[in-house]
This record gives structure tokens, C-alpha cells and sequence, in this order.
């Protein structure tokens, strides 16, 4: 795989020109196709071509044509006519159907696809011919985007004879549409445009309130989507080969629609819809009969995911009697029977019925599965042999890992998406969405081409091994994407998908908080918590630096506003960067009055650049999207200058290692003289009578420090606070897992119920988080409870909670019941314990407060 350290030692800043007639090279195409022979010789395309069309009344084959056209205009300034007859021709038409392509591929040398097989097509350049026949009409416009990504590369056509064919039969990507972003219709026929170019030939909006309901009008925002663009929509990716599928979230995550006034009576623990009111039925009824036809494909995602707070309300009664598994199958019968008077046949995330497999065997035959999972798995047939057992059909469901982060993980995504498709093949999957979600509701679009159209790439052609292993595979189709990427999606042979993989990897540096975007957002007091050395937060600067030179340098062909995403998301990962130093020469300056001067400028600095990032957002933002949501994202910019600029005013708190045990020493400076510097150690917040600070304050447990600056009497700036955590029982707490932001392994064991560690990404069999005391305690009871404070979400369904005499040996054991394990050992003399993951779940973990007696 491509490593990011090397590409950034080797950068170049040189912009190299699109090559010419590279006729030794072998052509790069995403995605690969199934067969290419390469022959001697050349097709010449500036010397007297035509298009001829085997049928000109063809309903599909003009418009293919006419994107040949476009590209050998845009790229060279060559004009193709379409002619009825030439003599040096581009044949385009389908098999089977047009006499002329039939006697054209008579002679065809190379094996033929099968007559089964998906989106098939041959194109074979001649030098005085090139014929692109497909099977269906699907297979032609695959043909043509396979001869416009030649075109792209040299007008000088290497002669070649090509077979392909799709493996999967659905190919396709979801945009979250209801959690921030909404996208224009213009943008979202930009999406069909450049996607359809890599052969996916479906999409769909996931959807939960943002659809304008007749029936329902005060659920949407004003901004909502209508059921006349969606119509709009269908019309125009059907144009592309592309199908839109019908979505709206039925079950979890509804609490969008509960909060709105008049329709909290249908929930129950605020997030999921309830099967025990014949009302929710009603409601479903009416949002179904709006939404499903204005869908022209027979296919409906009803989602049902993530159900967490079923039967904690009005269908707790029937939970207890009927069983959870049993209410569950119900409503999905239920939404399947509403869908089927509409056409429509419903598909569903797996997740649910993959955690309580008692389900699968209720649920409606005809319905699809959706499995998903978004983590670098090496295999998912765990998340899919559940449904294949009984014969439900299913897709596989991977992500591009944008959600809630400064720029995707493109390592996580590419591992992700090549399994979970191989896997999918495997195992009979009809087909693959790829999945971008927007949890924050900042995401921006234009971050994921790369894995999506990598998603492509595996989906027409699985990463499958030949004679080495899948990942020896994996690594080498990648490096062969990454290679072809620029000179296709910009037209520019350069560096350009080196630097957005170095982007992505900037998320090795601690110093970048794991390009989360709250560590963006992180307050000054909780980047002086974080444990980043002064050498990481200035190599963050320094990779940041070199990325942004290289994409500001490269002038792009193609996409060309694509590339204000990656500087603006590089901007981003400089920032933090940037402002860890600043709280380092922050801290020293609490002590050494000399480079006050200096941690002012800096603080100064990075206020400016707070603010030009909000103006930058803004207009990136409404480039993709309408306008509802970025009001609330905006301000988010104004408290981060706020706060930059309160520093100026405000005090500092150290040390910035935050766990400790025994005793600590906190000290407390300013940067500006003259002020009283008030503090508190109980929670309550710092006024004028608070302790004056004179000298270091010692503390022994888990302390909130609050303080803040009065000048005469008046307060100066915000309140600043560091939590400095220990433990209850001295002991030192272990985790081979990767906490989400700040919620690290201590936050499940300082005594603040209030925090809890989060494992970043589903958690895995053999993970595991460990307790280990400094000496043996006698103990009579751990226990250890799971799951999100939000509603329980993120438990830990397989595993065990164990402990330890010597802290080698694990003799004591129990297994985790709905998310909690007790364990009792009788005043034992205990060393450690641990919480171990027996089995692989498709979500994320939470482990909350543990207590020890």
C-alpha cells in the first residue's frame, strides 16, 4: 500500500503535462476490465473519424455517442461527427440486435463474455476501426465510458480488444441526505454524471424527515427534497443507466420526525418508531404512498437499523410477551405488506437480525438484506452467511469512512470495501452499496470520490487472488487504482491521489486527533489534555504543508473544484497542528514571561484562520448543498475564534498530562499581567470571592480545575477547565483498542459516571480493555456496563468480563447479558480484570462506569 511518509519525503511540486501516444504503457482503466489484449498499432484520432451509429433509432446509443463526443472535443478538440456510413469508423451499437455490430465482431478474436453475464460489452480498436458492442444497451454506454477513459489518456488509441462484464449486478452509492447536508439537484445529477463513468449503475438518498410530505408538511425542512425533483432525478440517472432507489428510514433513527410537534405520541425512548400503535402503521401508510411512487425502481430501502430503545415504551408489554425477535420480524412483515400494493420490494440493513438471528427466519422471503460493517475487516462472512443459510437474497454494504472526520480514512475504506465486495462475490451477493454518511452533519461530499469510484473499481471486478493472498491482491489492485486515478478523474497525469492518501494518513500523527472533527473543534484546555509531543505537532505542520503545495501547484483538467475540498480539508489538519504548538508555547509561557509575545501572535494567527476556514466552508458548502444546516454548523467557527481570542485574556492550566496517580501538582498562569487568577477545585465555577492563585494546587482524585481571570473584580475571558483523572483504586487501565476522540480507556474507570471509553470503529473478536492494580485487592464485585447513555446503543453483545489472581491466568469468568456483566468473587484477592470480545459485532463499544466492591 502506498505510504504516506515516503510520498511526502519525495514531493514534487512540478506539474506534468497530460501524456501523448504513451503507446509501451499499458492503458489505465477503473474500473479493470475482466480481459484486454493488447495488439500492435494504433487508432489515429484526429485523422477523418466518424461515430456511426448500427442503429440510429436507437433510444439509448445517441446519448452514448454524444458523451464520445464531448470527451474528444474536451480533451483534444477533436469534433466527431455521427455519420450513417464511414470509413474510419467508431461502430457503436448492441449485440444481437443491430446486424452491423453482429457482423462486426464476427471476426472477434478474444473469448466473448457469457450470456449471463451483468452490463457486458466488447471493445475492439482496430487501426482503422473501433467497434463498441454491448449486450444490452447498458453494456454499450459501458463500452463508451471505457473508450472516453482511452480517449482521456491520448488521442493516439492503443490497438486492443477488450471483454468485460460486471460481476455484481447492483453497483452502487448512498448519500445520507438527513443529517446536515442536503444536496441540490444539480448536484446530485453531478453525482450520476461522474460516478456513472465507473460503471455504477444505482444510488440512493438515504432518507429519514427531509422528504416533503402533502400529508405530513411541518416533518421537512424547507430545504427538503420533493417528490418532483426525485422524479426528476429518476428521469435523468436512468439517462446514465443509473437506478434510483427508493429510501426512508422505518424504524431507528426517528427521532427527527418524533421531535416535531404532534408526532411525539408515535415514538417510544425518542429514537425508534412504535410497533405497538396501530397510529405508527397509519403514519408509515401515508409517508409510503407520497415517497414509493415517486421512485421509478421497484427497489425500497426501509432500513430499520440500529432499533436501540425497543421495548423501553409503549412496546415493552409486547417485547415481554412476544419476545424482541418476534416484534421486530412483525413490523418488517408489516412495512413489507404497505410496500407491495406500491410496487415495491423492500430492503433492509442486516444488522439487527445479525446480532438476534432467531429473526431471519421470520422475516419476508422476498426481502433484500442489506449487511454492512465499516471497519478493516479481513473477512464479513459473519455479517453475511446469517441470511445466505436461509436463501435471502442480500448486497453487501461497505463505507468510505467520512463520517465525522476532517477527511476519510482511505486505508480503513480500502480494506473495507475490497473484503466486504470479495465476500459479498463469495457468498452470491446480488450486489454492493457503498456507503457515505453525514453523523455530524458536516461532511462534505466531495472528500469521498476516491472511495467511492473505488467502490467501483471492486465491485465490477473483486479483489480476488490469483496466486497470492487476498491482501497481497488487494494492495497491488489498489496501488494499480491509485496509479490510474489521476490521469482518469482529473486528466492529469501527476501526484494528486498520492497527496489525498498522505491527507488521509496525517491520522497516524496524534497530533491531528485522528482527523476527527472534534478534535477540530477541540477547546484550547482540551488540546493541553491530549498527550502530543512538540516534535508531532510540528511534523503535522510540516505534512500539512507539503500536501497543500502539491494540490495548490496542480493544474487540473478535469473535477477541477474537487481539489478546493482537499486543500480546505488540509487547511483543517494544519490548524490543529498549529494550535498545538501554540498551547505548548501557551504553557511555557505560564512560567517564562519572555515568549508571552510569541504565544500571543500565534494565538492572534490562528484566529485569523478560524475565520477564513468558516468563509471557506461556507462557500464549499453551498457549491454541493442547500443552505439548510449550515446555519448551525457556522457557528461553530465564531465559538472556536471566540475561544482563540479568549486566550489572549484568559489563564492556562498544566500540567497537560491529564491521568496520574498518588498526588499531583497543578499550576495555573496568565499571559497577560495584572489579573487575579481565581480557581476551583469542586465543580462550581470561578467568581471573584473564588481562591486567589498563589502557588501550586496539589490534588489526589479525579478533579474538574476551573478557572478564570478577574481584573478588578470583573471577569476576563472564559472560564477555563482541565479534568485530571485517576483512578479509584491505584491501577493502571490497558486497551488494544482505539478510543473515539477523547473517550479513552480511564474515562470507563475515574469515578465520573459522566464519561465512558468509545471504541473508534465496530468492535472486534479478541479486543479487549484490562484493569490492572498496582497490588492485589480483595474484592467481592465487579461489574462492568455497556452501551451508548443516548439509548443504549453500542453494547457489548459477545463476551466476557474475567479477572485474575496473578494477572497471568484468568480463572474467573462471565459472560456478558444484554450489554452488563456482575461479576462475584467473594473477597478474592484480585490483580486484574478484564472485558474480552469473544465475537466480531458490526457497531461500535461503549463501556460506562465500572464499578469495583
Amino acid at each position: 500500500m502506498f505510504k504516506p511518509i515516503l510520498f511526502l519525503a519525495c514531493l514534487t511540486l512540478s506539474v506534468i503535462a497530460m501524456p501523448q501516444n504513451r503507446q509501451s504503457e499499458p492503458p489505465k482503466l477503473i474500473p479493470t476490465p475482466q480481459q484486454l489484449v493488447r495488439q500492435e498499432g494504433a487508432f489515429d484520432l484526429k485523422t477523418g473519424v466518424s461515430i456511426v451509429l448500427a442503429d440510429p433509432k436507437s433510444a439509448d446509443d445517441p446519448f452514448a455517442a454524444k458523451q464520445l463526443q464531448d470527451e474528444a472535443k474536451q480533451d483534444w478538440g477533436i469534433r466527431l461527427a455521427v455519420r450513417r456510413s464511414a470509413q474510419k469508423r467508431i461502430l457503436v451499437g448492441q449485440i444481437g440486435k443491430d446486424k452491423a455490430i453482429d457482423e462486426a465482431v464476427k471476426g472477434y478474436p478474444g473469448e466473448k463474455p457469457k450470456a449471463n453475464a451483468f452490463d457486458a460489452y466488447i471493445l475492439w480498436i482496430k487501426p482503422d476501426e473501433i467497434v463498441v458492442a454491448g449486450y444490452t444497451p447498458a453494456g454499450t454506454f459501458y463500452g463508451v465510458q471505457t473508450l472516453k477513459q482511452l480517449i482521456r489518456q491520448s488521442s493516439s488509441l492503443p490497438c486492443l480488444q477488450i471483454s468485460d462484464w460486471a460481476v455484481l449486478q447492483y453497483r452502487g452509492w448512498q448519500d445520507d441526505v438527513s443529517r446536515g447536508p442536503i444536496p441540490t439537484l444539480d448536484y446530485l445529477k453531478k453525482q450520476v454524471r461522474i460516478l456513472s463513468e465507473y460503471k455504477l449503475n444505482c444510488m440512493t438518498l438515504y432518507t429519514e424527515h427531509i422528504f416533503k410530505l402533502k400529508k405530513h408538511p411541518t416533518i421537512a425542512p424547507a430545504d427538503g427534497i420533493s417528490a418532483e425533483e426525485i422524479k426528476e432525478l429518476s428521469a435523468y440517472a436512468k439517462k446514465y443507466h443509473i437506478e434510483l432507489i427508493g429510501n426512508f428510514q422505518s424504524f431507528g433513527h426517528f427521532a427527527n420526525i418524533l421531535n416535531v410537534k404532534g408526532y411525539e405520541n408515535l415514538g417510544e425512548a425518542g429514537w425508534v418508531i412504535s410497533p405497538a400503535k396501530e397510529e405508527s402503521y397509519q403514519f408509515l401508510k401515508d409517508v409510503f404512498g407520497e415517497i414509493a411512487p415517486a421512485y421509478q425502481s421497484a427497489l425500497f430501502n426501509i432500513n430499520c437499523d440500529e432499533t436501540g430503545g425497543l421495548g423501553d415504551g409503549a412496546s415493552k408489554e409486547m417485547v415481554q410477551k412476544m419476545g424482541l425477535a418476534a416484534v421486530y420480524a412483525q413490523h418488517i412483515n408489516r412495512i413489507a405488506d404497505l410496500l407491495r400494493p406500491l410496487g415495491k420490494t423492500p430492503m433492509m440493513w442486516g444488522d439487527i437480525a445479525q446480532q438476534h438471528q432467531e429473526i431471519v427466519p421470520r422475516l419476508p422471503k422476498d426481502l433484500i438484506v442489506m449487511s454492512w460493517g465499516y471497519h478493516a475487516g479481513n473477512n464479513f462472512d459473519y455479517a453475511i452467511l446469517p441470511f445466505t443459510k436461509l436463501g435471502l437474497r442480500f448486497w453487501v454494504c461497505p463505507g468510505v469512512s467520512c463520517w465525522s472526520q476532517v477527511f476519510p480514512d482511505y486505508r480503513n475504506a480500502s480494506i473495507n470495501i475490497s473484503n466486504y465486495v470479495r465476500d459479498g462475490f463469495r457468498n452470491g451477493a446480488m450486489g454492493m452499496l457503498n456507503t457515505t454518511w453525514d453523523d455530524d452533519g458536516e461532511n462534505l461530499f466531495s472528500y469521498n470520490w476516491l472511495p467511492l469510484i473505488w467502490g467501483a473499481e471492486c465491485s465490477w471486478k473483486p479483489c480476488l487472488p490469483a496466486e497470492s493472498d487476498w491482501n497481497e491482491e488487494r494492495e497491488r489492485r489498489y496501488a494499480l487504482f491509485l496509479a490510474a486515478y489521476d490521469p482518469l478523474f482529473y486528466g492529469f497525469e501527476g501526484k494528486v491521489a498520492d497527496a489525498l492518501v498522505a491527507l488521509s494518513d496525517l491520522r497516524s500523527n496524534p497530533a491531528s486527533a485522528g482527523m476527527g472533527d472534534g478534535g477540530f473543534w477541540m477547546g484550547i484546555d482540551e488540546v493541553s489534555r491530549r498527550d502530543v509531543s512538540l516534535e508531532q505537532s510540528k511534523k503535522l505542520i510540516d505534512d500539512a504543508s507539503a500536501i497543500l503545495s502539491v494540490l495548490h501547484e496542480t493544474k487540473l483538467r478535469l473535477n477541477k473544484d474537487s481539489i478546493d475540498y482537499a486543500i480546505y480539508a488540509a487547511r483543517r489538519a494544519k490548524f490543529m497542528g498549529l494550535r498545538a504548538v501554540a498551547t505548548q508555547l501557551l504553557e511555557d509561557a505560564a512560567t517564562d514571561p519572555t515568549i508571552c509575545a510569541g504565544a500571543i501572535t500565534a494565538f492572534k494567527e490562528l484566529a485569523a484562520e478560524a475565520a477564513a476556514l468558516k468563509t471557506e466552508y461556507a462557500r464549499l458548502w453551498l457549491d454541493e448543498n442547500r443552505k439548510w444546516w449550515l446555519d448551525r454548523n457556522l457557528p461553530r467557527f465564531d465559538s472556536l475564534v471566540k475561544s482563540l481570542n479568549g486566550v489572549l485574556e484568559g489563564p492556562t492550566i498544566s500540567p497537560k498530562r491529564t491521568t496520574f496517580e498518588g498526588e499531583l501538582r497543578v499550576r495555573i498562569g496568565s499571559l497577560v499581567p495584572g489579573m487575579d487568577i481565581r480557581y476551583t477545585i469542586d465543580g462550581a465555577e470561578p467568581t471573584p470571592t473564588s481562591a486567589l492563585y498563589k502557588e501550586s494546587v496539589a490534588i489526589s482524585r479525579t478533579t474538574t480545575v476551573k478557572v478564570r481571570a478577574f481584573k478588578n473584580g470583573t471577569p476576563a475571558g472564559d472560564v477555563i477547565e482541565q479534568i485530571y483523572r485517576t483512578t479509584p483504586i491505584p491501577a493502571r487501565i490497558t486497551t488494544n483498542m482505539h478510543p473515539f476522540e477523547n473517550n479513552a480507556a480511564l474515562c470507563a474507570w475515574d469515578g465520573d459516571p459522566a464519561t465512558f471509553f468509545w471504541r473508534e470503529g465496530p468492535a472486534q473478536e479478541g479486543d479487549w480493555l484490562k484493569v490492572a492494580f498496582t497490588k492485589a485487592q480483595p474484592i467481592q464485585e465487579i461489574t462492568v456496563p455497556t452501551g451508548h447513555p443516548d439509548g443504549g446503543r453500542d453494547q457489548l453483545q459477545t463476551g466476557v468480563l474475567e479477572a485474575s489472581e496473578d494477572g497471568r491466568t484468568w480463572p474467573y469468568s462471565i459472560p456478558f447479558d444484554k450489554g452488563t456483566a456482575t461479576l462475584k468473587l467473594s473477597g478474592k484477592p484480585i490483580k486484574a480484570y478484564r472485558i474480552r470480545v469473544t465475537g466480531t459485532q458490526g457497531f461500535w463499544l461503549v463501556v460506562r462506569e465500572m464499578t469495583v466492591r
